[in-house]
Order: C-alpha cells, then sequence, then structure tokens
C-alpha cells in the first residue's frame, strides 16, 4: 500500500470529520467488506467513505443503499435524489443497488437478491416501527463474518455513536412478532 494511501486511511480512521463515523471506518479498515448495506444514506458523505476504503487493496464492493431519497417529508434533514445518489456512487466503482423506500420496504422487496453481506450500517434517523418490521428480513442477508452497526442518538452528554450489534440482538429482534397491515 502507498504512503499516500496509508496517510489517507490513517484521517479517515483518526481525524475523520464525523467522529460517529470512525468506529465504522476503522472496522472497514480491519476487515474490508466485499458488500456493504446501508439503512438510511442521507447525503452520501458515510457511504463514499465506507466505500473508498473498503476498496483499498482494489477489491470490488457491492453497495446496496436504503433510503426515502426524494420521498423524504418536508422538514427532515435533506438527502439526495436517486439520480444523484446512484451517479455519485458509481463513481467510485462500486456496483451500486439502490432501493428507494423505508427499511421494511424497501427490504420486503429485494431480501432475497440481496445475500452475503458482509457490513450493516443503520442511521438513527429510521422510522423505529419500518426498522422494527425490517429486522425479520434482515439475518438471511448476513454472510457468516457480517457486523452490525447501529447508529444511536446522542444522550446527554454522550455522542452520537455508532454500537456494534451482537449476533443474539439481531436474532431477537428479527424473532419478534409484528402486526401484519390487513
Amino acid at each position: 500500500m502507498s504512503l499516500v494511501r496509508k496517510l489517507k486511511d490513517l484521517w479517515l480512521n483518526y481525524f475523520s470529520e464525523h467522529a460517529t463515523d470512525r468506529v465504522l471506518l476503522q472496522a472497514i479498515q480491519e476487515c474490508p467488506p466485499k458488500s456493504i448495506l446501508e439503512i438510511g444514506v442521507g447525503n452520501l458523505e458515510r457511504s463514499l467513505k465506507m466505500i473508498e476504503l473498503a476498496q483499498r487493496d482494489g477489491q470490488t464492493v457491492s453497495f446496496t443503499g436504503v433510503d426515502l431519497f426524494e420521498g423524504r417529508p418536508k422538514g427532515v434533514t435533506p438527502g439526495v435524489t436517486l439520480r444523484l445518489a446512484h451517479r455519485e456512487l458509481r463513481a467510485k466503482g462500486a456496483s451500486v443497488r439502490l432501493l428507494p423506500g423505508d427499511p421494511h420496504a424497501a427490504l420486503s422487496r429485494a431480501a432475497n437478491l440481496i445475500t452475503q453481506v458482509d457490513l450493516v450500517v443503520i442511521a438513527a434517523d429510521q422510522d423505529a416501527d419500518s426498522l422494527a418490521k425490517a429486522w425479520y428480513f434482515i439475518p438471511r442477508m448476513l454472510s457468516t463474518s457480517a457486523k452490525v452497526f447501529r447508529e444511536e442518538l446522542a444522550t446527554g452528554k454522550q455522542p452520537k455513536t455508532f454500537r456494534l450489534m451482537p449476533t443474539a440482538e439481531i436474532a431477537a429482534l428479527a424473532a419478534r412478532p409484528h402486526r401484519r397491515a390487513a
């Protein structure tokens, strides 16, 4: 790996503008994922950093992004359009699949197409009810060495951060019964 690349990786991992992302970036550097699922891509900043770091050894990364895109309600933090997201992510050289919609709707449509995911990143701004229903689909998408990180909102003096979820917690969330719409 070149010195320039090492310095760039060091910068992303330890001096990244968003301290909350550092945990994810360090996990990617330790074990670069071949497949990433991000639920809540927002403004793409985190997505682009993750792809760039995962591809550092010339590895092609498969990226699946779930977001409301143009469907975001007014007054909510603005994100990017579906077209812009696709263009920006493809420019990084990743294999890209974007799924517009809330977590449950998007994953229920594509659950059988998304397999062997090594890294799942879930943004804190996701609708709680939709995410609760979406957990049912997540375990079947994961590779045996997958890591699932969930962003947790700031509490008191603690800043917003990503937490690595234990396998047992993921299984418990997936096993919860959820009412289906009539």
